[in-house]
């Protein structure tokens, strides 16, 4: 074992090197950060992805089953019963307390509710809700009803006068059983709703008014308590329906909301578990036993929601490698320059009679506090990055650092046993070489071609893969870096080809520099330039990723809102269908037609180009072509000219290319492209491999009359009929509004913003936040890199620059001479990443996950991406230099040379 000095001596050898123990805490804490940092981007991406998806289903007024539970049953269960469900309810989990409401049965084609006095009737359905007598100022222990003013007028009664509940068939108009009730009060319905506002204030929706038959008319609504409500209604024939409504907590994180699904499932298992209490109290019900439903879109949400997170690890899977690639390869230059900045000291541990495995000891004792330094270090730097870049979504402090601690600890062992290894090794080799003697020369590895070779197969393979399966393979991480590399050791090895220039006189600082050997160099050369190549592609590659979402969610929808109305407006004229839609909103006509010689129909958009161009979502980059295209539509030409369109999607055809619209197999028009683009806003929104845009007044105008969307149903001939929809930049809400006072039915309604939630690419937008961590860890990368390559020059001339000294030459000369050659090392570093980020910009796509929507995410490159990057490399230039200019005076040349004794 080693003597007890130099094993002390090795737990605090950090103190004495500052510097090389600085680069070895931060290059840890990179790699302890990025193997943390995926875990903690998964929990972000849960949360955010539940809370995004929730608030697109809270605001889908089309969904089949609300976010919130909603629990409905029938009949009269009994005071004993009722409480006992209740408390069940309100004991699930993740939800508010329940509301209440009941209701009698609507009026139906058989029969209806009607409320009677005297010889005079009215349209009538009892209605209760927790609440709504408090609302009106009433008292839900005194037995009665609220009736409207209208319908209490219309009947000649007021308050404390009593009339008569029963249910009336329509067959014969005769009257069942009438139960008496005392008029307790009447309200004034709120505009447009069967209940007056201080009722609707409660939160009362549409759906919880009573179901009635859809061309029956709505009736009034009498309210009452919900004891009187379900006597009368017993007493009538009728069977009382409840409905409660628990509202889900707000922010719910992944796992409470998991345990309200899986705790309503298991009330809805034991509602229909035969001799458990809950059936029990449900078969009590009257008139019949009572079925409990447990409705609740919660368990859709989260299957959602596990599907974005899945799609985002899959996307962040490349750059997590990338930047643990990134961490390692600076993690190893670390250890393998401070090893060779200490080769004659290694060589002194030799002769003490150190064997290799005690020098490996020895490192592992040397590494040791940097790397428990760094393993907090890094978690804080893991949680950090994801908080500031990664998805929005809440990572709980304590819950992530203990879920991220154990990788922390691991990976700190990892570096410590690494340097162990190497050190080991090393001590083996210079073993080896010391026993063969100074006219042996070591054996040495072609490195330079391994990592050409490398380079190519890697990617060959990458290339050799689907669009959409480049960006999930194993290998997409390591194209970058081998793109990097090959590319660096080309242009160093031409770098070495060409001859020397003969510039400045004899004992200049210039002829001093060109005559430094930059062997030494090619390492840090190489990893400065994978450095700067994975920093300015991580830059491309956000910006691109960033244009291409936006550019496909605008592909999805077209629009902010778009509202299908099905087959509501055929028969209409176009001018007067456009002024249904409304000033901020553009109907677009939808069929299929079909592209000879091309088989199968793809989607027809035909809509006036103007208004279109008015409300629809361009994305990012969508209106470069698109708006030029709109504005040529738009144009009219005469009768006989060619139809002009816009073809979205895979289409070998190009601008002014002639092509046949052909409708039904039976009607033929023709048709000039003036644009070919890879995708449109709404392209998308229909299946098939490309998309017709087409202007409304010149396509008509070529189409026989009965194609027109004017065209009654019954003079079609069979030829079919243009579908609409309403596109519009307004709110869902104020569209369905205007659409339902003109007398049209929302058939189905897709918003931008539920597209954007779509999860390949709410992850693929998450991923890009990844880069940014992934750019930190290259730009310390070059960053450490440059100070290393100041201090290897450094170390290189030690004893050269003692020799110089005496020749006459100053401190300040030989500072220059280095950073001349310390300026020609970078400015190369920078040539190979300048091509190698150029080869990977307008190379093939290999940052695609949803290749099925198009456009394509490709790298581009911004002004602010560039000017990041070019920042980058001269600030660490400048850091460079200073290093060099701080460094190359301090030590006197008696410390040097008694150093190489």
């Amino acid at each position: 074992m080693a003597p007890a000095p130099i094993l002390r001596g090795a737990l605090v050898r950090g103190l004495r090197a500052p510097a090389w123990a600085g680069l070895l805490v931060l290059a840890t804490a990179l790699l302890v950060a990025s193997l943390a940092a995926p875990a903690l981007f998964a929990r972000a991406a849960h949360d955010a992805a539940l809370q995004r998806i929730r608030a697109a289903a809270e605001d889908d007024t089309f969904r089949i089953a609300p976010v919130d539970l909603r629990a409905s049953w029938g009949g009269r269960l009994g005071e004993p019963a009722t409480v006992g469900l209740r408390a069940d309810l309100d004991a699930l989990p993740g939800f508010g307390p329940a509301e209440v409401t009941s209701f009698a049965t609507g009026p139906t084609r058989v029969r209806e509710p009607v409320l009677l006095a005297g010889d005079r009737s009215a349209v009538g359905t009892l209605w209760a809700r927790d609440g709504a007598l408090e609302a009106l100022g009433g008292d839900r222990d005194t037995s009665g009803v609220w009736v409207p003013a209208e319908v209490a007028e219309d009947l000649g009664v007021g308050v404390g006068d009593t009339v008569r509940v029963a249910a009336r068939r329509l067959l014969d108009g005769s009257v069942g059983r009438k139960v008496p009730l005392e008029v307790l009060g009447t309200f004034d319905p709120a505009p447009g709703s069967p209940l007056p506002q201080p009722v609707l204030d409660l939160g009362v929706r549409r759906v919880d008014l009573p179901l009635a038959d859809a061309d029956v008319p709505d009736s009034a609504l009498l309210i009452t308590d919900r004891n009187t409500l379900e006597r009368t209604s017993l007493r009538i024939s009728d069977v009382p329906r409840h409905v409660a409504d628990l509202p889900l907590d707000p922010g719910l994180g992944p796992e409470a909301a998991s345990r309200a699904a899986r705790a309503r499932d298991a009330l809805q298992a034991e509602a229909f578990r035969g001799g458990s209490p809950l059936a029990n109290r449900l078969a009590q019900a009257r008139p019949v036993a009572a079925q409990l439903q447990l409705a609740s879109g919660l368990p859709e949400v989260l299957d959602d929601a596990e599907e974005v997170l899945g799609a985002s690890r899959a996307a962040v899977a490349p750059f997590a490698r990338a930047t643990q690639a990134m961490a390692l390869l600076l993690l190893l230059a670390v250890h393998v320059l401070w090893a060779r900045s200490r080769a004659a000291e290694s060589w002194t541990l030799t002769e003490w009679g150190l064997g290799p495995l005690r020098r490996g000891v020895l490192a592992g004792l040397e590494v040791l506090p940097p790397a428990v330094v760094a393993a907090p270090l890094g978690a804080g730097l893991a949680l950090a990055g994801v908080a500031l870049a990664g998805p929005p979504g809440r990572l709980g402090v304590r819950d992530s650092l203990a879920a991220t601690a154990a990788t922390c600890a691991l990976a700190s062992v990892l570096v410590v046993l690494g340097a162990v290894v190497l050190a080991t090794l090393a001590a083996l080799q210079q073993e080896r070489e010391a026993a063969r003697g100074p006219r042996h020369q070591p054996m040495r590895v072609p490195w330079a071609l391994a990592w050409f070779s490398a380079a190519v197969v890697v990617g060959v393979a990458v290339l050799t893969l689907d669009v959409d399966e480049r960006a999930t393979s194993p290998l997409a991480a390591a194209f970058p870096l081998a793109v990097a590399t090959g590319v660096a050791v080309v242009v160093m090895w031409l770098a070495a080809l060409l001859p020397r220039p003969r510039l400045g006189r004899e004992g200049s600082l210039v002829w001093l520099a060109l005559r430094r050997s930059a062997a030494t160099t090619g390492a840090a050369t190489s990893v400065l330039a994978i450095g700067l190549t994975v920093l300015g592609y991580g830059l491309a590659v956000r910006d691109g990723v960033g244009i291409a979402v936006a550019d496909k969610a605008a592909a999805l929808t077209g629009a902010a809102t778009r509202v299908d109305v099905g087959e509501q407006l055929v028969g209409r004229r176009t001018g007067e269908a456009a002024a249904l839609a409304g000033p901020d909103s553009v109907v677009v006509y939808r069929r299929g037609v079909t592209l000879p010689p091309a088989f199968g129909e793809q989607p027809l958009l035909m809509a006036d180009p103007a208004d279109l161009a008015a409300v629809v979502d361009w994305g990012a980059t969508l209106d470069e072509t698109g708006r030029g295209a709109l504005a040529e539509l738009a144009a009219v030409g005469d009768p006989d000219d060619p139809v002009p369109v816009v073809l979205a999607g895979t289409t070998e055809a190009r601008r002014g290319d002639t092509v046949t619209l052909t409708f039904n197999s039976s009607v033929d028009v023709d048709a000039v492209v003036v644009a070919a683009v890879e995708a449109f806003p709404g392209s998308e929104s229909e299946d098939g491999a490309v998309t017709v845009v087409a202007p409304t007044r010149q396509l008509v105008r070529a189409l026989p009359p009965w194609f027109a969307p004017s065209t009654p149903f019954d003079q079609t001939v069979g030829s079919g009929v243009f579908s609409a929809s309403i596109w519009s930049s307004g709110s869902s809400t104020a569209v369905q509004q205007r659409l339902r006072d003109v007398g049209l039915e929302s058939q189905e309604v897709t918003l931008l913003a539920a597209s954007r939630t779509r999860p390949e690419l709410l992850s693929a937008s998450w991923a890009v936040g990844y880069l940014v961590p992934l750019g930190l860890a290259a730009a310390c990368l070059v960053a450490a890199t440059g100070l290393l390559l100041a201090r290897r020059l450094l170390e290189r001339d030690r004893v050269p620059d003692v020799l110089l000294r005496h020749m006459g030459w100053s401190w300040r000369s030989l500072t220059l001479s280095r950073t001349g050659e310390l300026v020609a090392t970078i400015a190369l570093a920078v040539l190979a990443a300048g091509l190698a980020t150029t080869i990977l910009i307008l190379g093939p796509t290999v940052v695609e996950t949803s290749a099925q929507l198009p456009p394509l995410a490709r790298p581009t490159v911004s002004v602010g991406g560039l000017a990041w990057w070019v920042s980058s490399w001269l600030l660490v230039l400048l850091a460079a230099v200073l290093a060099l200019a701080i460094g190359g005076g301090r030590r006197h040349p008696g410390e040097v040379l008694r150093d190489q004794r």
